[in-house]
């Protein structure tokens, strides 16, 4: 008598087993985006590059080129914090950021350090890997706010 009333039970304990790992849902791309940024300190790094791009412009606008160099300096630390935290989850982000880095603003980077004055070739250089970083960059920063990471 007791082996029948245990079968049903422990029937019943095997298909909840069963059901709940057919139940499993993959995390959305959203939540591991999110989860990605929050785990990379990435609004951190992201608020880090914000203010460099804003100290370099108001450098440039004062004419305060050992102002400017030294912005790039830390600008150049903080883009190699978001570098770091790559492969995010979603390849274009990935892609966008990667090749911002390393394609246009890490030599840009350097060639703002090397400059010895505004006309410079190198600073001339350093404007235009700028600009095209930045475009590159904020596509990858308008997928991220997609997904709702600021």
């Amino acid at each position: 008598m007791v082996r029948s009333r245990l079968l049903p039970i422990a029937g019943v304990a095997v298909l909840s087993i069963v059901l709940s790992a057919c139940s499993h849902t993959p995390t959305s791309m959203r939540t591991r985006v999110q989860q990605w940024a929050t785990d990379q300190s990435y609004g951190e790094a992201e608020a880090n590059v914000t203010e460099d791009l804003a100290g370099i412009a108001t450098g440039i606008r004062l004419g305060d080129l050992r102002g400017v160099r030294t912005d790039c300096i830390g600008f150049n630390t903080d883009i190699d914090q978001i570098y770091s935290s790559l492969p995010a989850p979603d390849g274009s982000v990935t892609n966008d950021l990667n090749l911002a880095i390393t394609k246009y603003w890490a030599v840009g980077a350097q060639d703002c350090y090397d400059s010895k004055s505004f006309d410079s070739a190198k600073f001339k250089g350093f404007q235009r890997d700028l600009k095209s970083g930045k475009a590159i960059y904020d596509r990858a920063e308008s997928i991220l706010h997609g997904y709702g990471v600021a």
